[in-house]
């Protein structure tokens, strides 16, 4: 696999910044009710992103809960949405669960994961060329199978809090 190196594609309130040569940090701080991303194009038959996230504050909203994901787009039609979110599903703001996204809707494999204030959580989210999609995040575990998926675009992105997302890595196996 190579290292692809990340592109900026960001709205205000948010920087992505190099931690060195080969890995990159995205702030994502974003009011209530907004939503903040970065993304950039793939055409790797299999990736691999790796990296930390760190819950730094939860925002209250009437309308949004508090929500972080890594994503995988594509498809044919560049439109379904593969990979794993952070939020808070009871809008308290005391703790983040995570969900895994895949075909047919989402899984729970990881309640009360994140806290704020808590040390940064490492994550892994893994397409093989196979369509095999496995989410790692803070040693909370989930997989599914995607069968014939193209992978497009990946994307980090948060709303209604303020997350770090540090030490990203991207490695892609060429088409």
């Amino acid at each position: 696999m190579r290292l692809r190196y990340l592109t900026l594609a960001m709205p205000f309130l948010t920087t992505v910044a190099p931690a060195d040569d080969r890995a990159y940090t995205f702030e994502c701080d974003t009011l209530a009710g907004h939503y903040s991303s970065w993304s950039f194009p793939t055409q790797a038959s299999a990736l691999v992103i790796t990296g930390t996230l760190r819950l730094n504050e939860m925002v209250a909203d009437k309308k949004w809960t508090t929500i972080a994901n890594v994503f995988i787009r594509g498809g044919a039609d560049g439109k379904s949405t593969f990979g794993f979110r952070a939020y808070d599903v009871d809008r308290q703001q005391k703790s983040l669960h995570l969900e895994l996204l895949k075909p047919g809707g989402h899984e729970d494999f990881g309640n009360d994961s994140m806290k704020k204030g808590q040390k940064p959580v490492k994550f892994r989210l893994e397409l093989t060329a196979t369509g095999s999609l496995r989410a790692n995040v803070g040693g909370a575990e989930k997989s599914a199978e995607l069968g014939a998926f193209v992978p497009k675009k990946i994307e980090l992105g948060c709303s209604t809090g303020d997350f770090s997302f540090v030490d990203v890595r991207v490695e892609e196996a060429p088409k």
